[in-house]
């Protein structure tokens, strides 16, 4: 668990900012337009590559300058009945409280997504489709992967 947390999004929703996000932030008080480069990459490769480095360190420079606005924003904005920053530390604190727990599989697991996406299958797909939810669930278990890095639970896309 993480303590002592300042949720910079959280703080961003307490004063009622358009977004959220880091990029949004960056903008709003540094005048900074953020690279996201590689926000999306595969952070579990190493060594990191150098310019991943680069990225993660650019990235975060500014927080301390964003938390130290955001916060005399928070307490500006504030009042003896209204404490926004005791606010974002409890919304902060909620999100560290939260645990993760990976979803257990059972013999009928794959129901739940056949619903979600309102497939529809005759008797043989539908056993392939269970075959490929518990594949995917045991690969994902003996990788300690998410199921949905394995394989999407969509494919629009690809």
């Amino acid at each position: 668990y993480v303590v002592n947390l300042f949720d910079t999004g959280q703080a961003a929703r307490v004063l009622e900012m358009p977004s959220f996000g880091l990029a949004h932030l960056l903008k709003h008080y540094c005048n900074i337009n953020a690279d996201k480069k590689y926000q999306l990459a595969d952070w579990r490769i190493r060594p990191i590559p150098e310019e991943m480095k680069r990225y993660a360190r650019e990235d975060t420079h500014y927080l301390l300058y964003i938390y130290d606005r955001m916060r005399n924003e928070l307490i500006a904005r504030g009042n003896a009945s209204n404490n926004l920053i005791l606010a974002v530390l409890n919304r902060s604190k909620a999100l560290c409280l939260k645990k993760y727990e990976k979803e257990l599989w059972t013999e009928t697991a794959h129901l739940v997504l056949y619903n979600k996406q309102g497939l529809f299958f005759n008797q043989q797909q539908m056993r392939v489709f269970a075959a490929l939810y518990a594949w995917r669930d045991r690969y994902a278990r003996e990788e300690d992967e998410s199921t949905r890095y394995v394989l999407p639970n969509h494919i629009d896309s690809y």
